[in-house]
């Protein structure tokens, strides 16, 4: 019965200490934040481009984790993709500018700031 009792905890602890060695991070994580600005399509007048810019914005916080990560480009193997979200406090804003004919164009940008965790690096 001791020999059995040994076995059992050998095993045990060559078990923890493959699990550690295939995970140097030992499970650990940290929150990233990071801000980005998406701009849109030219429209010919500033309420379309808001209106645009704001399509955008309700998108993309309605969106799932997985949805979020591709549009918002958050790649690594380390990124627990499905703890990705937007902060609060998205917004929307037009630029005017003059096109090489002289016309007026509005262009929206959607401004987010968003949070995910990643995979602690082994730093040692």
């Amino acid at each position: 019965m001791n020999t059995i009792k040994k076995f059992t905890l050998a095993t045990s602890i060559v078990f923890a200490s493959a699990a550690a060695i295939a995970d140097p991070s030992n499970g650990h994580y940290v929150s990233q934040s990071n801000s980005t600005t998406i701009s849109t399509k030219v429209t010919q007048n500033k309420q379309a481009s808001f209106l645009l810019g704001l399509d955008k914005l309700h998108l993309l916080e309605s969106s799932t984790a997985k949805d979020l990560k591709k549009e918002l480009n958050v790649f690594g193997y380390q990124v627990v993709a499905s703890s990705l979200h937007l902060k609060d406090g998205g917004y929307v804003t037009v630029k005017e500018r003059m096109n090489s004919q002289g016309d007026s164009e509005y262009v929206s940008t959607v401004n987010v700031t968003y949070r995910y965790q990643e995979k602690a690096r082994n730093n040692h």
